[in-house]
């Protein structure tokens, strides 16, 4: 039977014959690509040479690719099977990792958020109740050593850890502490016992760990809005004076915004500011209800309602990504979380978060001068009261954290307006804050940046005597505010006053602390003994505002006042040992409305441990010098049975 002839389906004499095609070899199939014609209008090719059926047709060049790829469908598949079995093999080993880690991650104790039956998170946990499983991150600590920084920087941990390591020099007989009065006292083996026993319990023993936020991966929810609207009404002035993110008009038609707008407007920025506002301002009312010592009568804060929107700020901590988008809202949110980090967060926390927010700052352009005003702060855009009070917060947390800030001067082209009769005085405090803030860079970089340790003295001393130049000019200028209480519309703005006086001093004492021509009672005393006093004797009573005031200035400034006046009085002879005890006893005192228990991991708590240390061995020393009338020789038998008390040497140690 002859072959099928090969037709394009014509009719011939009446009769239709199907052409059969015919079949190709795989391998030609494979090694010869189809043409350019049929591969651009998706056809399957014959691949005839010079010319395909379907170009002849159309009677369009037919052009072939010069380079030929073969594929083998086989292969490809086979390759394909072994990166996804990798892949497997990997989320297993992962997913055993995870649950290891889980199994031994040590449970936080600042900020664990266990559920309870009515859906908020409970803070404390019976002793036989087991935490469930959280995703945590992994914790910070922070270096043992100062981390080759200048010695002496004004961090609070730094600080406290050099008083550690004096404290161990002077106990162990070292020549260096000779003339200190921990080095006299411990010549008596029952005191020398005591204070051993006080470097055990240094509270920052092993580094400062910042434990582990956890979170539930659900989505941040915005608190009810007529819980949140009553409580601005009433505390929306303290609010502003703590964390002056917002304009009152700006506050509230952001509130009707969010509330009023369909779910697909509402953004995680703006759940995160309100939540975030909603919780500064229960926080700031229990802390002056703890001032008043009427815990009772706070309306609006209770421990699981702080848990429940401290779980918002747990989940917005776990996803930080999600506010990486250079937005103005996207910076406001961050810093209101980093005033809640402040709060109820350690330190490291509180960092990262404002870092963050310094750079979104930078990238969305505010350190920018756009257009002009009438050159004053009064007349100031939002846009640069927020830039300048993240380079005030910059500077700050320069000092309070021992870190290089991210916002400087020569990055910026904001003008410093100047202060004019007619600016408010509110705008004027504010220009003042901004200006020392500058002043603040000058010093960092100056005396306590890592440059600044390679400087010999007579360098360093240089730039005390330029610096306090510096600072006189600024005084000239704003001294006023600080000075005179009879101000027009001042009535509500002393406690604001105190602030910038006690920042003055602060100002001036990082700067003498520096002067190694000095000797110790001028450096570490002129300017912190006033700098105490000035908290003690305006904030004995606490309102409100004042209270707010008083956590400004524990959070935002260097604890170099309450820490070099310590070490001044170690450094001195006993003469004046009760009275300098009872100014620190004081002070410390006025940490205890500010700080909250439940939150043991938070700042203020635990600069508060470090000032109780401090103050227990004053009390152990003025104890020895009351028992003695001399404790420079012998053995008291009257301190060795006291050692053994704990009650009758310092309340609250062991021995």
């Amino acid at each position: 039977m002859p072959p099928a002839q090969e037709s394009d389906g014509s009719v011939n004499g009446g009769s239709t014959t199907v052409a059969r095609k015919r079949q190709r070899d795989d391998a030609e199939e494979v090694s010869t690509p189809p043409c350019a014609q049929c591969r651009s209008r998706k056809v399957r090719c014959d691949r005839q040479q010079p010319s395909c059926s379907n170009c002849r047709r159309a009677g369009v060049p037919c052009e072939y690719s010069n380079s030929s790829t073969a594929y083998n469908v086989k292969e490809l598949f086979d390759a394909f099977s072994s990166v996804t079995s990798r892949l497997d093999r990997m989320e297993e080993t992962l997913a055993g990792i995870a649950d290891y880690i889980k199994s031994i991650a040590r449970t936080p104790a600042g900020l664990q958020s266990p559920p309870t039956t009515n859906g908020f998170n409970s803070h404390a946990q019976d002793s036989g109740d087991v935490a469930p499983p959280v995703e945590s991150t992994p914790a910070f600590v922070v270096p043992l050593e100062d981390d080759g920084r200048v010695p002496g920087e004004p961090a609070s941990i730094a600080l406290l850890k050099s008083l550690h390591r004096r404290l161990k020099s002077a106990v162990e007989g070292q020549p260096s502490e000779s003339m200190t009065l921990w080095a006299v006292a411990a010549k008596d083996p029952a005191v020398k016992r005591v204070l051993q026993r006080q470097l055990d319990l240094f509270p920052f023993n092993g580094g400062c760990l910042a434990f582990p936020t956890s979170s539930d991966s659900q989505p941040m929810q915005a608190p009810p809005r007529y819980s949140l609207e009553e409580c601005l009404q009433s505390s929306f002035t303290e609010l502003h004076v703590f964390a002056p993110i917002f304009q009152k008009q700006y506050l509230e038609d952001a509130v009707a915004f969010y509330y009023d707008s369909p779910p697909c407007q509402q953004s995680q920025a703006q759940v995160l500011m309100i939540n975030n506002i909603y919780l500064l301002a229960i926080t700031l009312e229990a802390r002056a209800c703890r001032a008043r010592r009427t815990e009772s009568e706070s309306r609006y804060y209770n421990l699981e309602l702080a848990y429940a929107l401290l779980g918002n700020c747990d989940r917005a901590l776990r996803d930080l990504g999600a506010f990486n988008e250079p937005t103005v809202e996207n910076v406001r949110a961050l810093l209101s979380l980093a005033f809640v980090c402040q709060e109820y967060y350690s330190v490291p926390v509180q960092i990262r978060v404002f870092q963050l927010a310094a750079r979104l700052a930078r990238a969305v352009g505010l350190q920018k001068w756009h257009a002009s005003n009438n050159g004053s702060w009064d007349n100031a855009s939002a846009d640069e009261s927020l830039f300048w009070l993240l380079y005030t917060m910059d500077k700050q947390q320069a000092f309070q954290g021992g870190q290089a800030g991210e916002l400087y001067l020569h990055d910026c082209t904001l003008p410093l307006y100047p202060c004019g009769t007619g600016t408010p005085t509110i705008e004027q405090l504010h220009g003042a804050f901004t200006s020392l803030s500058t002043i603040w860079e000058d010093i960092y970089s100056s005396l306590y940046s890592v440059r600044s340790s390679t400087l010999d003295d007579f360098t360093r001393n240089a730039h005390v005597g330029r610096l306090h130049s510096v600072l006189s000019v600024w005084k000239e200028a704003y001294e006023p505010l600080f000075t005179s209480w009879t101000l027009p519309d001042v009535s509500n703005l002393k406690p604001i006053q105190t602030e910038l006086q006690y920042a003055f001093f602060t100002t001036k004492l990082l700067i003498q602390r520096c002067n190694t021509c000095l000797p110790p009672s001028v450096r570490y005393r002129e300017f912190a003994e006033p700098a105490l006093t000035l908290l003690t004797t305006n904030f004995n009573t606490l309102s409100p505002s004042e209270c707010t005031t008083l956590g400004r200035i524990f959070r935002n400034y260097p604890l170099v006042a309450f820490l070099d006046f310590f070490l001044y009085t170690i450094l001195s002879d006993r003469a004046g040992l009760a009275e300098n005890a009872q100014l620190l006893h004081a002070v410390t005192r006025l940490l205890e409305p500010i700080r909250d228990a439940d939150f043991p991991e938070s700042f203020y708590n635990k600069i508060y441990s470090g000032f109780t240390w401090c103050t227990n061995q004053l009390d152990i020393l003025l104890q020895a010098c009351t028992q003695r009338a001399s404790i420079t020789g012998g053995i008291c038998p009257e301190l060795d049975a006291m050692a053994g008390s704990l009650s009758e040497l310092a309340p609250g140690l062991g021995v």
